[in-house]
């Protein structure tokens, strides 16, 4: 992990976050931390917390490696520039987090790595994966994790499920299978 790319990428976001003011989870994960009156120990202070979340996540990406194995990655390989691999890469990223990521998320129950974590799903990863969104909102309301904690063995099944049958489409339709993966993953939201 390299921590002053993690910092730099923090640094753009606070300042991403002064130019438009709204109420979301970026603002949410900022206020957690001084930047107005002292943004470099803030800084200092978020990129210590955020690196323990790249880390995990990273550690799901491993995990979710040696789960899906060397067909994956040939996939991945395989795929032409298109909706369906980003929306596999999404998958394997939900993978990743309902492994690691997710799981110290909840067991250290801190608001700003949580609303961190939210402010940067991609918009891919909240388009197939609604109930992880519902369950932030759910514990933004009721400041209780079980509802991620809930959700958490029902969708680390599920994208593995998902990412099994995406391998097997590839297998059986290779250069044409990104229709076939779309249409899977469409009719399988989370």
């Amino acid at each position: 992990i390299r921590r002053q790319s993690l910092s730099r990428f923090i640094w753009e976001k606070v300042e991403e976050s002064s130019w438009h003011k709204q109420e979301n989870s970026l603002a949410r994960a900022l206020a957690c931390y001084d930047f107005k009156n002292n943004p470099d120990e803030s800084l200092e202070q978020m990129t210590d917390v955020e690196v323990d979340t790249v880390l995990h996540h990273e550690i799901g990406e491993i995990k979710a490696g040696q789960i899906l194995g060397d067909d994956w990655e040939q996939m991945l390989i395989d795929l032409p520039r298109s909706q369906a691999e980003i929306m596999s890469r999404a998958v394997r990223d939900n993978i990743a987090d309902a492994i690691s990521t997710l799981p110290k998320l909840i067991k250290n129950a801190e608001a700003a790595q949580i609303h961190f974590y939210f402010a940067n799903l991609s918009s891919m990863r909240k388009l197939i994966f609604p109930r992880l969104v519902s369950s932030y909102q759910e514990w933004l309301t009721h400041k209780n994790t079980s509802a991620l904690k809930n959700l958490l063995k029902k969708a680390e099944k599920h994208w593995i499920d998902l990412a099994q049958s995406l391998i097997q489409l590839h297998k059986k339709h290779g250069h044409d299978c990104p229709i076939h993966m779309e249409t899977l993953i469409k009719n399988n939201y989370f």
